[in-house]
């Protein structure tokens, strides 16, 4: 699991998928826990996508 230290912040992100980057900024009531996440639209056949949990809100993932 990527987690990346941001100050004193433990931020979960994942990364797939081939072609021009994108970096999603999903709203607070989501997550990459639940479906449908950003990796099941339309854009993820066409884009190296970068996502986050915002600081963890709505994930069970601990480092």
């Amino acid at each position: 699991m990527p987690f990346v230290s941001v100050h004193d912040l433990q931020m979960y992100y994942e990364i797939r998928g081939t072609g021009q980057r994108l970096l999603s900024i999903s709203g607070t009531g989501g997550d990459l826990q639940r479906s449908p996440t950003i990796f099941d639209s339309p854009l993820a056949p066409h884009f190296e996508i970068l996502a986050y949990d915002q600081r963890g809100l709505g994930s069970n993932l601990k480092t």
